[in-house]
């Protein structure tokens, strides 16, 4: 996507060429998981999303169409004039229509009534041409509260069938990934609950769709050139200021907990952080009028030091941590707090699924009862710090009177069993990307306290299940400290910890876990691919092969089935895939064609796992790509290989192969024994990544024939040993297992 500045004007315009191929891994999930509310006339979709404020009348809205008769008469003269050209398909509907369309848009946006309002006019297009795919322009009004997304004759009505769903035909696939990706566009540069999309195609012909995190709903065809009252009405309610609401804008789509922060505050905060050893020399906060533009007060809840919380407002530091680009999913972003600094995570969660201060808090208990006592923060761990359901807020806070409207908190749009529920949580300590390493041996410290962190997490009875990048962090401006594990969404108990969380009454008024159900989640695939284990990936894909009829009966169909327990050896294998990642990706390396792993298939697939086998098969200098033979990084990466293929062993023919987990005591004292060690450096700080082209080499690593052959059916023979064991006598020694050689 290619953002276009428009002089004079605080409106950005985008011209999208997405070819089918060029989708990312957002827009193609959001596409797939697309919850379609259904069609309603305009009258009822108005009623439903926006309904009539106080200050509506007849009177108003007859202003406003009469401000707008001259150009309405104007487009339709226009129009009228060029129709043959545009059913012929010889002139751009994405030229001549937009044009037109925006201009009756802003004769209405400047009518007296909206001028009461200071709403901003669109951008002219008078300088864009158009692009050939169709929908191809999108014009985005300043305040991100809607979009207008042009496009020839039929190409919404792809999109949603005759019937009133979501087509799934293939020329439906382009226009609706147009359309989700304008919506998340919306939703990144806003902080709205919901947002709007206004579809134009053919000559006169639009649909106003509204979406909220969970899916969206449309009116029915109508012709704006003639239903001239629909588009006074949705501008009209969509830009009224109700003093009511506490938010700014005061507009029924903003999220009305979150704001600008007042001129008072803002002064003091920023005095605060120029004194602050930390955050003052930070380069995100160099410019004050930055920072001030940028500073949000938003509503939390804190807990005390006797575990009640309180209701809080927590005003922002800087850009956000983390932002997700997923418009029907968990939506997260992450800002750091101030004066007492935390991560607050603001994020839509399904109804499903348990809030992760479960996990957090399940993990707390146990540190401090364990014997001895586990200092949390002196181990480095992410601690929960508050939670509030802004849907029901005295779930979390009790007491809370909520003066903000909690029915805009959830969702309406999705299948019911898809609904979520905003929630926002405080957690330490603040992190920072960990590609900004100061050192290797920073970056394996960091590595060894996320494995610490997970047998800890395990111990108290909770599986992280999401090992990635993303999802371990350093500590913010304490370079000498390593870092931390976090990120607790995709979690699952084990069943100790599921029966300790169900009996201890510190979780009685805790939704109950459902031991059967806690149980199949674990065998859910969870995690990113890049990272997952190998068993993970194999089981998944074989168990696709399986079910591919039986897509009905699964009650998750966007989650794999695997035929193994998630457990923690699992987690602990992605540990090591995130130490290569970086190594290849920041590190000087000896790795042949080094650029992005996601390029290299053999090692860092999104389904293959006998490609990721491979690494293992390299000579040692390729699965530890350090030219210094010294070094301890180098040392550590052998030791972990040695450690790490015993579990993801090939079986050969004819030899029946024991896999052995991995053990976490010894893949753990292999990072510390790697920490201790002399010859680390103290400047080898992470390179800038910078991708280049790679191509597979036309000779591939050598892997024997027959292995290559078996490693694409190791689950199927996994299969059969189990049952051949079953009928066979344990005792007896001749039919034991023997041990495959490794390289």
């Amino acid at each position: 996507m290619a953002e276009t500045s428009t002089p004079n004007s605080s409106a950005s315009l985008f011209i999208l060429d997405l070819k089918p191929n060029e989708y990312n891994d957002s827009v193609e999930s959001a596409v797939d998981r697309a919850s379609f509310r259904g069609q309603l006339t305009p009258q009822e979709f108005f009623n439903a999303v926006l309904p009539q404020p106080a200050n509506e009348t007849a009177i108003t809205l007859g202003r406003m169409k009469g401000a707008a008769s001259r150009a309405l008469l104007d487009s339709k003269k226009a129009l009228a004039a060029a129709r043959p050209r545009l059913e012929s398909g010889e002139a751009s509907h994405q030229n001549v229509v937009a044009k037109e369309f925006v201009r009756v848009s802003n004769a209405l946006l400047n009518s007296t009534p909206m001028q009461d309002e200071e709403v901003a006019s669109l951008p002219s297009l008078d300088n864009y041409a158009a692009v050939p795919k169709s929908p191809g322009t999108i014009i985005s009004h300043p305040t991100h509260s809607f979009a207008i997304l042009v496009g020839g004759r039929d190409w919404i009505e792809r999109v949603i069938g005759p019937d009133g769903k979501i087509s799934k035909c293939p020329s439906a696939k382009q226009p609706c990934a147009q359309l989700i990706n304008t919506a998340r566009h919306l939703f990144l540069q806003s902080i709205h609950c919901r947002v709007y999309i206004i579809a134009v195609y053919g000559v006169d012909q639009a649909r106003i769709l509204c979406f909220d995190r969970c899916g969206f709903v449309s009116t029915k065809p109508f012709n704006w050139l003639r239903d001239v009252h629909h588009l006074p009405r949705f501008f009209f309610r969509l830009f009224t200021h109700s003093p009511a609401l506490r938010t700014l804008p005061h507009r029924p789509d903003t999220d009305d907990t979150m704001s600008m922060s007042r001129s008072h505050a803002k002064n003091l905060l920023w005095d605060a952080i120029q004194a602050h050893p930390i955050y003052k020399p930070h380069p995100a906060l160099a410019d004050e009028a930055e920072f001030k533009r940028g500073c949000l007060s938003i509503l939390a809840a804190r807990r005390d030091e006797d575990g009640c919380q309180e209701l809080v407002e927590c005003l922002t530091v800087g850009p956000a941590l983390c932002l997700t680009d997923d418009v029907f999913g968990r939506a997260i972003e992450r800002f750091k707090p101030a004066l007492t600094f935390y991560a607050l995570k603001d994020v839509w969660l399904n109804e499903r699924y348990r809030p992760e201060t479960d996990y957090y808090d399940l993990i707390e208990y146990h540190c401090r009862h364990a014997s001895p006592p586990i200092d949390m923060d002196k181990e480095g761990m992410a601690r929960c710090r508050g939670i509030l359901d802004l849907s029901n807020p005295t779930s979390s806070v009790s007491g809370a009177v909520p003066w903000w409207n909690v029915g805009r908190h959830r969702t309406t749009f999705g299948k019911e069993t898809e609904q979520r529920r905003h929630i926002r949580m405080l957690l330490t300590p603040v992190g920072a990307d960990l590609a900004k390493f100061t050192s290797t041996r920073s970056l394996v410290a960091t590595l060894s306290n996320a494995v610490n962190h997970l047998i800890i997490a395990y111990e108290a009875g909770v599986l992280h299940r999401d090992v990635s990048p993303n999802n371990i962090m350093l500590v913010e401006g304490d370079p000498g400290r390593p870092g931390f594990l976090f990120d607790y969404d995709c979690a699952e108990f084990t069943e100790e910890g599921a029966v300790r969380f169900n009996s201890l009454p510190e979780f009685a008024d805790r939704r109950p876990i459902d031991l059967a159900e806690s149980k199949k989640y674990r065998n859910h695939f969870a995690g990113t691919f890049y990272f997952a284990a190998v068993e993970m990936l194999e089981s998944c894909a074989d168990e696709d092969n399986e079910n591919d009829d039986d897509d009905e009966d699964n009650d998750n169909d966007d989650v794999p089935l695997t035929s193994f327990l998630h457990d923690i050896h699992h987690d602990l294998e992605s540990i090591y895939w995130v130490l290569i990642w970086f190594v290849l990706r920041h590190t000087e390396n000896t790795f042949r064609g080094t650029g992005d792993p996601a390029q290299h298939p053999e090692f860092f697939p999104t389904a293959e796992e006998r490609e990721k086998i491979e690494w293992f098969y390299q000579p040692k200098c390729g699965a530890a790509p350090i030219k210094d033979k010294s070094s301890p990084l180098r040392k550590l990466l052998l030791r972990l290989l040695q450690i790490v293929v015993k579990q993801v062993v090939i079986p050969q023919p004819d030899i029946e192969v024991a896999r052995e987990p991995i053990k976490p005591a010894v893949f753990l004292a292999a990072f510390r024994e790697a920490l201790v060690t002399e010859g680390w450096k103290e400047d080898d700080k992470a390179l800038e990544y910078k991708p280049v082209e790679w191509k597979r080499p036309p000779v591939k690593i050598k892997i024997p024939l027959r292995v290559k052959e078996e490693s694409t059916s190791i689950l199927l023979q996994i299969k059969t040993r189990k049952r051949k064991a079953e009928t066979e006598d344990e005792g007896d020694k001749e039919n034991s297992p023997k041990r495959a050689k490794l390289p």
